[in-house]
C-alpha cells in the first residue's frame, strides 16, 4: 500500500483482517464473509466487535485512521485507494500492461523500465503478508500468472535488443 510518502506492506497485529478486501475492492465486502474468512465457519459470538478491533488496528498499521482507504461501506468494509496506483498489484499490472505496449510498438529501452519497474513491486506470493480465506486463496494464483507473463515479456526484451538485465 502506498501512504503518500512511500509504500508499506499490511502488517496488522494477529490475528488479521484477511484479504478479503483487498481481492474483492468493488464491492464492499459483508461482515459476515470477514467472519467466515476468519473464523471458517465457527465464529466466536463477538465476532462483529473482533472484525471492528481488526479494521481498526488495519486502518492504524496504513495510516487510516479516518477510514478513507478502508472504508465502511454496510453490509462491511471495502477497499477505496485514492489512486490505483495505491494498491501494489495495480501499479504492477499498469507498469506491465505499459511494458508490453511499450514492446508492441518497438519501444525497448521504455519497456525493459517499465517491466523492471513491474518486477521490482514484487515480494512474494500474493497474498503474502496478509491472512487469507477461500476467497482471497483462490485470487491468489493472478498475480503469480502475471508475474511470469512479465518475466517473460522481460526476457524476450532483453534477447531481441540485447539490453543488460
Amino acid at each position: 500500500m502506498f501512504d503518500g510518502t512511500h509504500w508499506r506492506g499490511i502488517s496488522a497485529a494477529k490475528p488479521r483482517l484477511p484479504a478479503t478486501p483487498l481481492v474483492q475492492r468493488d464491492v464492499p465486502v459483508p461482515t459476515g464473509r470477514l467472519g467466515a474468512e476468519l473464523w471458517g465457519g465457527r465464529e466466536p459470538e463477538a465476532a462483529a466487535d473482533l472484525i471492528q478491533q481488526y479494521v481498526m488496528r488495519l486502518r492504524r498499521g496504513l495510516g487510516d485512521r479516518q477510514g478513507r482507504l478502508l472504508v465502511t461501506r454496510p453490509p462491511g468494509y471495502q477497499m477505496v485507494p485514492a489512486d490505483e496506483d495505491d494498491m501494489d498489484a495495480s501499479a504492477f499490472t499498469r507498469l506491465g500492461d505499459s511494458g508490453r505496449a511499450a514492446l508492441a510498438v518497438g519501444d525497448a529501452e521504455r519497456a525493459a523500465g517499465l517491466l523492471a519497474r513491474a518486477l521490482a513491486l514484487w515480494r512474494g506470493p500474493a497474498p503474502a503478508d496478509v491472512q487469507t480465506g477461500p476467497m482471497a486463496e483462490a485470487e491468489a494464483a493472478r498475480p503469480a500468472e502475471q508475474r511470469l507473463d512479465v518475466l517473460q515479456d522481460r526476457v524476450e526484451d532483453v534477447k531481441a535488443t540485447g539490453l543488460q538485465v
